[in-house]
């Protein structure tokens, strides 16, 4: 299990990927500002995506990887240390608040430590072993930026508050996954879950809209949504019949999940966040740009999202 705060632990990369997350302290008056409600209404068509537990105990089952988590399960990596790892923070875009707020408790027990482990993944690996885990396809390249988060009033364009990249031609970091977090005190995924019809505050259209908007304008298939305490992960894809494009939600992951292996051994009976992300990665690593990516013009944005009326 995850330490509290200033609690020393050691696991290897497989148990740090598998275990859940740590509580989330108390919710602060700061963290129930305006930037946490949620400002798009998801307009466009959306489904349950019903693969997605399927796919994530594939690529978990993966024999390179299991063979890379077999390979380092002698390494113990200190969980506690990992504050401000340089492959987010070189970028100079990191502006967190310095307030211990859900934001940096995201990064800090899911994003940080899912970094932690690819990078451990491709530690000391021979050439042969890294060329196994490249044709998953996996990466330990990835670059990570996060936005300071503003009240609505100081500013009415926002900025998704997650981007994962890959470096490209000439340092062009080409953008593969977007999230959004938003504060568990003034939102609840699972209040209204279920009802994929209504567009009241606090359903599910009204929690997707702005990571939907997000993902629609820079043509990206991939993204989540948490408020820390739920997750919930999302795709874009096209449908053959009609050519049109469809939002599909994963079931809640809640921050408690472990990965846990069904009893017939074939498939995970639940998943953790960490092992969630770093799924949503894999999708994102093909070279094959039109499995991560899309052309926005191909969605009018009139149909997909729309600004909440005040």
């Amino acid at each position: 299990m995850d330490p509290t705060p200033g609690q020393l632990i050691y696991q290897n990369p497989k148990e740090v990927i598998e275990d859940r997350l740590q509580d989330l302290d108390s919710v602060t008056d700061d963290e129930q500002a305006p930037t946490g409600i949620p400002r798009d209404v998801f307009k466009g068509p959306m489904d349950s995506w019903h693969g997605f537990n399927k796919e994530v105990s594939t690529f978990y089952a993966n024999q390179h990887l299991q063979d890379a988590f077999a390979r380092t399960s002698g390494m113990r990596i200190d969980v506690d240390a990992m504050k401000a790892p340089p492959y987010w923070a070189d970028l100079n875009h990191t502006q967190v608040t310095e307030a211990k707020n859900t934001h940096f408790s995201l990064i800090h027990s899911a994003v940080n430590r899912m970094f932690t482990v690819a990078k451990a993944l491709f530690h000391d690996a021979t050439p042969t072993q890294t060329a196994s885990l490249q044709s998953i396809p996996m990466t330990d390249d990835w670059r990570f930026v996060t936005t300071k988060m503003r009240r609505r009033e100081e500013n009415e364009e926002f900025e998704p508050n997650m981007l994962f990249k890959i470096p490209g031609n000439e340092n062009n970091q080409m953008e593969r996954v977007v999230g959004n977090i938003k504060f568990s005190g003034t939102c609840h995924i699972r209040q209204n879950w279920g009802n994929s019809d209504s567009q009241a505050r606090g359903s599910m259209r009204h929690i997707f809209g702005q990571v939907a908007r997000d993902m629609r304008e820079r043509g990206l298939r991939f993204g989540f949504i948490s408020i820390y305490e739920e997750t919930v992960f999302l795709k874009i894809e096209r449908q053959e019949n009609d050519g049109s494009y469809t939002l599909f939600y994963s079931d809640i992951v809640r921050h408690t999940h472990r990965t846990v292996m069904g009893s017939d051994q074939q498939a995970l009976d639940s998943i953790s966040v960490r092992l969630g992300l770093l799924h949503l990665l894999h999708r994102a690593t093909y070279e094959d740009v039109s499995t991560w990516s899309f052309n926005p013009d191909d969605i009018r944005s009139e149909e997909w999202a729309c600004k909440e009326l005040d």
